[in-house]
C-alpha cells in the first residue's frame, strides 16, 4: 500500500559548528534554549503562562516565548528578539512551500517540482554533488562523505536547501539502481497535491519495488541525531529479498497436529510454555527491530 508523506513545518534548535557547510543559511541560535518534554509541560501550566497568537506558542511571565506544538512533546524557548527571527524564518518558509500556516504539504513541494524529469537529469546532479563534496573539504574520506557532509549541515542548523536535497536525492536513486539488479530504473508516480514522485524501480527476488530515495534523504538531514546505520545500509535494507511466506494451514495439517497431541506433563507445566531461560515470551522476546521498519 503506498503512502502519501506531508510534512510540517518544524523550528529546530541545534548548536552550532564553528564552520557552517557551504551554502548553509543556519536558523537562528542566540537567545533559544531547548526544553525537554517535562520541562516544556511544566512551564506550559506555570502561574503568569498565557496563550500565544497562534497555536503552540505560549507568553511567559518573564516576557519570553516558548513553543510547544502538543503536550508531552519537547519545546523550545525564545527571547523577544529570537522568536521573531524564527517568526521571519517560519514565513520566508511558507512562502518557499507556498502554503498556509498549518496547512500540510508534501514534502517534496519546492524542493522537487520537477519529478517528470528528474531521473533523466540524476547523473548532473550527482556530478554536482561530487563538486560540492570536494569543494567543502578535499580531505574527506571516500568512504562516509555523504554522511559527513549531512552532519555537518545538521550541526550547524542549516535550514534545508534545496540544490542539496535534489544533489543528494539523485545520489542516493543512483547508487540504488548500481547495487539493484539490471533493469532498475527512474519512474515516477503521482502524489498528494498533483506532485510528481520521482522513485527507482528495482526487482528484487521476482518482486518489483519502488524505492523513494528522497525519503532518505530527508531521514538523512532531519534535525536531531544522525542514525548510525547511514545512507548505504539503508539502501542495502531496502533491497534485500522478501521473507517466504509459510504456507497455508491445510485441514490434513490440523489433523496431523491432532494426532500428534500429547498428554499434559506430569509436573503440571502448560504444552508448549517457554522454557525457563527463553523469557515470557519464548526466545524471540527482545530480537532487535529493523531499523528501517518505518520506511516500509
Amino acid at each position: 500500500m503506498r503512502r502519501l508523506f506531508f510534512c510540517a513545518l518544524l523550528a529546530a534548535s541545534l548548536p552550532a559548528a564553528a564552520k557552517a557547510p557551504a551554502g548553509c543559511h543556519p536558523r537562528a541560535q542566540k537567545g533559544t534554549q531547548a526544553l525537554t518534554a517535562p520541562a516544556a509541560d511544566r512551564l506550559r501550566r506555570a502561574p503568569g503562562t498565557t496563550r500565544g497568537a497562534r497555536p503552540g506558542e505560549f507568553l511567559v511571565s518573564d516576557g519570553r516565548v516558548m513553543v510547544q506544538d502538543e503536550p508531552g512533546q519537547d519545546g523550545a524557548l525564545y527571547t523577544t528578539d529570537a522568536f521573531k527571527q524564527r517568526r521571519r524564518e517560519l514565513d520566508e518558509e511558507l512562502r518557499f512551500r507556498r502554503v498556509g500556516a498549518g496547512q500540510p504539504f508534501h514534502l517534496l513541494r519546492s524542493l522537487i517540482d520537477d519529478g517528470a524529469t528528474f531521473g533523466a537529469g540524476a547523473p548532473q546532479r550527482v556530478a554536482d554533488l561530487r563538486r560540492r563534496l570536494a569543494t567543502e573539504d578535499p580531505g574527506l574520506p571516500a568512504a562516509l562523505p555523504i554522511e559527513q557532509l549531512a552532519a555537518g549541515w545538521r550541526e550547524a542548523g542549516c535550514r534545508l536547501d534545496a540544490a542539496l536535497f535534489r544533489e543528494l536525492t539523485a545520489w542516493a536513486g543512483e547508487q540504488a539502481m548500481k547495487r539493484a539488479s539490471a533493469g532498475a530504473r527512474w519512474i515516477t508516480r503521482p502524489g498528494d497535491g498533483g506532485v510528481v514522485e520521482p522513485v527507482v524501480e528495482v526487482t528484487v527476488g521476482g518482486e518489483t519495488r519502488q524505492l523513494a530515495p528522497w525519503l532518505w534523504v530527508s531521514q538523512l538531514l532531519e534535525p536531531g541525531p544522525l542514525d548510525p546505520v547511514g545512507l548505504a545500509a539503508w539502501i542495502d535494507e531496502a533491497l534485500l529479498p522478501a521473507r517466504p511466506k509459510s504456507p497455508p494451514v491445510t485441514a490434513a495439517d490440523r489433523a496431523s497436529e491432532a494426532d500428534a497431541a500429547v498428554a499434559l506433563p506430569a509436573d503440571g507445566s502448560a504444552i508448549g510454555a517457554a522454557p525457563p531461560d527463553a523469557g515470557p515470551g519464548g526466545p524471540l522476546d527482545g530480537a532487535p527491530a529493523s531499523p528501517l521498519g518505518s520506511l516500509r
